[in-house]
């Protein structure tokens, strides 16, 4: 009993430790703030010049009809360091993916992949150096309501910014937990596995240090012969 009692809280603990690590947000996040100084030009949704598997109505909300979503802006002609796109709220996140034809067509290499979050109105595209934007083309894989694009000739502020998860996540994480443990339990009554996972270790413990003393001898051999 005192095995299976001692397995089973260190399961529970294991699991609980992975779960919360998985679902914690990261400490330090940042996000980017463009300037209002360095804007080069606007693109509304007047200036769409043309469109593919969405539909786009008098409001901006756009619905994505097919594999391939996305928007064209032709005629920019300015130069660009930073892209901004401001979209509605929505409930899901979704990614998006801007193109720059500098000339040359649309291009992976000459694009940018984001993912926009639940309570983001903007994404913001950073390129590496600035160049002559002459069409963009905006890819999304989901519903939106799209509102402007601003292009800036200067890279973006960048700020720190608190990410909160929602309390309901750890109380799912610690009832999934609980389930599993308890399904373990179920299944070392009727199996007494615990017993037999503890009598197998014991049988293997000198087996399984030999190739740990084995193993830190090699990495300690090989960081000497490198050095």
């Amino acid at each position: 009993m005192k095995k299976r009692i001692a397995f089973l809280s260190l399961v529970f603990i294991v699991i609980l430790i992975c779960g919360i690590a998985l679902i914690m947000p990261p400490q330090n996040a940042y996000k980017y703030v463009c300037k209002t100084d360095d804007i080069v030009k606007t693109l509304t949704a007047k200036d769409i010049a043309g469109f593919h598997d969405c539909q786009i109505d008098e409001n901006g909300n756009i619905t994505v009809i097919g594999g391939d979503p996305y928007i064209v802006f032709d005629n920019v002609s300015c130069e660009y360091k930073t892209i901004s796109v401001k979209t509605g709220l929505m409930e899901n996140p979704f990614r998006v993916q801007m193109f720059v034809n500098n000339g040359s067509g649309y291009s992976e290499g000459n694009s940018f992949v984001s993912s926009r979050l639940t309570d983001q109105e903007e994404v913001v595209f950073v390129f590496n150096e600035s160049n002559e934007a002459v069409s963009l083309r905006f890819d999304t894989d989901s519903n939106y309501t799209f509102k402007e694009i601003t292009i800036h000739s200067d890279s973006p502020q960048t700020v720190p910014v608190k990410l909160t998860v929602s309390p309901w996540r750890y109380v799912i994480c610690v009832i999934l937990d609980a389930f599993i443990v308890a399904l373990l339990f179920y299944l070392d009554i009727k199996k007494n596995f615990i017993k037999k996972l503890f009598d197998w270790c014991v049988h293997v413990r000198f087996t399984v240090l030999k190739g740990v003393v084995a193993f830190i001898i090699c990495a300690i051999i090989a960081a000497l012969a490198e050095a």
